[in-house]
């Protein structure tokens, strides 16, 4: 039902009673709050490195962190004393895992008529449904954030007065093994 006013647009008219919501709803609403409760410390502990892991991606090497902030490094030298390795690693991630989409198998679950036009619909849905909420797009933002939040591996720190110490022995040696 809409109320009309002269010169105004039409307002809907709200139920006087709120729906109540059952014991059932209560519950799960209950156990996503104790769920995302103990989530919180979790992420709270990570969002540092993960900062640092985008400011690695945007490449931002030379930088500091003092627990709370972080800081470029200011170079003074006129050349770069980074690469970013990082950036093409993620790059070829995300093209490794959008390049092939996947495939959906939408079948019956008995040979009963509206089973298979069930499973006809779905197909055609399927395709809609990937259009409409860009799922390949949303793929490729997985992957990114999968890479963001474990990106360690691949930060290597370099230090020029680490001295590497190794005996790496030569074809015709007693020591070389080449397995």
């Amino acid at each position: 039902m809409v109320r009309e006013h002269k010169g105004k647009a039409p307002t809907p008219v709200t139920s006087s009673s709120p729906q109540q919501p059952d014991d059932k709803d209560f519950a799960i609403r209950e156990i996503m709050k104790s769920r995302i409760r103990t989530f919180n410390p979790f992420r709270r502990s990570r969002i540092p490195e993960w900062n640092i892991n985008i400011a690695y991606l945007c490449g931002f090497q030379d930088i500091s962190f003092d627990g709370t902030n972080l800081y470029v490094n200011k170079n003074t030298s006129p050349f770069r004393t980074s690469v970013n390795k990082i950036l093409p690693a993620v790059r070829n991630d995300v093209a490794m895992g959008t390049k092939v989409p996947p495939k959906f198998d939408i079948v019956p679950d008995t040979t009963d008529e509206n089973d298979r036009q069930t499973v006809v619909a779905g197909e055609k849905m399927s395709g809609y449904l990937r259009r409409i909420n860009d799922f390949d797009k949303q793929r490729g933002k997985v992957i990114i954030w999968y890479d963001i939040a474990n990106i360690a591996w691949r930060k290597q720190y370099w230090d020029a007065k680490y001295k590497v110490i190794g005996n790496n022995p030569e074809p015709g040696e007693e020591e070389h093994k080449p397995e």
